[in-house]
């Protein structure tokens, strides 16, 4: 039996086993299915009026309940140490676009790799790209855009005029406020963020780890294993005691 074959038995005899368990568990409830009873009438005066036998028949018995328990479990628990034992001795070499990375890797670490790939791939997904549009220089392990010009300005009064003066008749102005230049900021943006080909690269590399991390799975869930008999009898032997 291969390893995979193993797995695949144990889960759906698992499956099957914790259904004839929940039946059985569920009996146990019903206490008047464990219970019986016979009666025999007897008339108080002779001659009088006479009933026929009752019988109420005992459904289960608690014991053969428990034995018949006892036996699926040990069915059961035969399938798990073949698995688990399996487990012990499967191993795989992780190959990645043909570099092997590691050689002989427990199938249960593989397993818990693939899983933490997961958490990886959706970290580096979440890494920010700096602006594209922009212009970057390198320094110092930052990225420096070029320097731009923007305006300080501030508020100030000027008087606009209303009505210009005439020979008849002064003029009219009023106050306003306008925004006046007073300076320039020179602006230098600073980026902590990585280009789109770098993200796109270690995308790359956690998606060609996980393709060889499932190669390296299925090599191992070819490993031929030895079928364990006795395991489950020995533990239901001694509960039967």
């Amino acid at each position: 039996m291969r390893l995979g074959q193993a797995v695949e038995t144990c889960r759906t005899s698992g499956a099957t086993t914790q259904k004839e368990i929940t039946v059985v568990y569920q009996a146990l409830d019903k206490k008047a299915l464990f219970q019986g009873l016979n009666r025999v009438y007897k008339p108080a005066e002779d001659g009088g009026r006479t009933f026929p036998p009752e019988n109420v028949r005992v459904q289960h018995q608690a014991l053969d309940l428990l034995l018949g328990a006892f036996s699926r479990w040990s069915k059961q628990w035969d399938l798990v140490i073949t698995q688990e034992r399996g487990n012990q001795t499967a191993k795989a070499d992780i190959i990645v676009e043909g570099t092997p990375i590691y050689k002989d890797v427990p199938i249960l670490a593989l397993i818990n790799l693939k899983k933490q790939l997961k958490d990886v791939a959706a970290f580096v997904e979440k890494l920010p790209v700096r602006d594209q549009a922009e212009t970057w220089q390198e320094q110092e392990g930052l990225s420096y855009g070029q320097p731009t010009d923007t305006q300080k300005t501030e508020k100030t009064e000027v008087p606009v005029v209303l009505l210009a003066p005439t020979e008849k008749h002064p003029g009219q102005a009023q106050m306003t406020v306008r925004d006046k230049v007073v300076g320039y900021w020179t602006n230098i943006k600073i980026s902590g963020e990585m280009t789109a080909k770098q993200k796109a690269h270690f995308i790359h590399r956690v998606e060609a780890l996980r393709i060889g991390v499932d190669q390296a799975i299925k090599e191992a869930n070819t490993t031929v294993i030895e079928s364990v008999k006795g395991f489950g009898e020995a533990i239901t032997k001694f509960l039967s005691e």
